[in-house]
């Protein structure tokens, strides 16, 4: 990991995609490194191509992601992708990839191709947010509230609330250290687990 915190340290206007059709642990991270990236001084511009499903809109910061609109400029240094296994996972990029200094590329799926100047992949992590965690401690930065929520949501999402057989000592780990960081786990597991549209309900009692 020390070769992508350089490249976050050394970078000055970044751009931030995760993949198409986001869920909780590619907009976490997402919302998350961006947040990470202001707080350094960064310039930084969050992209998403699909719009998040209603039950991660509740993430802080959500509203500072561009949906589907594409930056008017490519003048960007970093690119950083999170959780995109193939280079187009994300939407296209070509003319971005052509501009930028370093490219970087983290994501926790073993099939990742090692398409940026900086890959990441870790197959042994639960999520792309259990590395971003790994990641933190490594900057010895510690996560805002805000910053623990949206990570924390990215790991119990792809862990099913540690259900899975992908939940290792270090997702727990992990876990541990975004609680103490200020993760709002009451919202989370209320909005994710505990609530279901109208038309779903609906539906139940139909069934």
């Amino acid at each position: 990991l020390l070769p992508v915190a350089q490249a976050l340290k050394e970078g000055k206007k970044f751009f931030i995609a995760g993949h198409q059709n986001p869920d909780g642990d590619s907009l976490g991270c997402t919302l998350a490194v961006a947040s990470l990236l202001k707080r350094l001084g960064k310039q930084v511009y969050s992209y998403s191509k699909d719009l998040p499903g209603d039950d991660l809109r509740f993430l802080p910061g959500i509203k500072d992601i561009n949906f589907n609109v594409m930056p008017t400029d490519n003048d960007f240094d970093t690119l950083v992708f999170l959780e995109c296994s193939e280079r187009t996972r994300g939407g296209n990029f070509e003319e971005l990839f052509k501009t930028a200094k370093t490219t970087v590329n983290i994501d926790h799926h073993k099939t990742s191709d090692n398409y940026a100047a900086v890959n990441y992949i870790d197959p042994q992590a639960s999520s792309t947010a259990e590395i971003i965690t790994t990641l933190f401690n490594l900057m010895e930065i510690t996560p805002t509230a805000d910053e623990a929520t949206c990570l924390y949501t990215g790991l119990i999402t792809d862990t099913a609330r540690f259900l899975h057989s992908n939940t290792t000592p270090e997702s727990m780990a992990a876990g541990a250290t975004l609680l103490d960081a200020g993760a709002d786990i009451l919202t989370i597991n209320t909005v994710l687990f505990n609530t279901k549209p109208y038309k779903e309900l609906k539906l139940l009692g139909r069934a």
